[in-house]
């Protein structure tokens, strides 16, 4: 009888997933999730708790965009100081995996702030709701999502045929935004879309953070 090899692609997905599920259950930031399902609170649904840490998670990060671009944090002293500043919020409703989303997008006082996990005129994500939770509800930023670039290379060489060819509409989405602002990067978060990163490469538009690909580089050339 033949043995089948160990996938090391698969081994590894498998490690990652188990240091992230092993460093969140030792910080004890599950602890409460836990209590509130025991307690009989449903996981899915439209009160569904799942709903909740997308929601909170999507809104984390959008605000430490809107920090990045206006330069200072939320309740900083200083925040007179600069020349742009936070004005409040908008509602926006996305749909998810796990259901439509109600959002409350933040804004700044001169209208130059451009979302790039939530692009204006997206209204449906595609694949990103896992990543999303794990990472940002896990306490990280724009900053810190370069560090998993490695892990979401494997994965979309693992599962070629799985993420197809044609662009998501966050995709699509995103270069008409970002070239209607002139910028020339954008920190993809497709979470191993290898067909988002293609189509945004050939569009010009420098494809960093999940998916660094090498196709994407020599693409843009």
């Amino acid at each position: 009888m033949t043995m089948t090899e160990p996938d090391p692609d698969r081994e590894e997905r498998r490690r990652l997933q188990a240091e992230i599920a092993d460093s969140l259950k030792e910080s004890g930031a599950l602890d409460e999730i836990f209590a509130r399902i025991d307690a009989g609170e449903p996981l899915t649904g439209h009160e569904g708790l799942l709903k909740a840490m997308l929601k909170a998670s999507l809104e984390r990060g959008l605000e430490a965009e809107l920090s990045d671009h206006v330069g200072y944090d939320r309740g900083d002293p200083a925040a007179s100081e600069f020349e742009n500043s936070r004005n409040g919020t908008f509602p926006k409703t996305v749909a998810s995996e796990i259901g439509d989303i109600e959002l409350a997008v933040p804004r700044d006082r001169n209208g130059t702030f451009t979302p790039m996990l939530v692009p204006r005129g997206v209204r449906r994500l595609d694949g990103l709701d896992a990543m999303i939770v794990s990472l940002y509800a896990g306490g990280m930023t724009i900053r810190d999502l370069d560090a998993q670039r490695e892990h979401w290379e494997s994965t979309l060489s693992a599962n070629a045929d799985m993420y197809g060819l044609e662009p998501s509409e966050s995709a699509v989405a995103a270069t008409t935004v970002f070239g209607e602002n002139d910028v020339s990067e954008l920190l993809e978060l497709g979470a191993g879309q290898g067909r988002d990163t293609l189509f945004l490469a050939s569009r010009g538009v420098a494809v960093t953070a999940l998916d660094y690909t090498d196709t994407a580089f020599t693409t843009i050339g």
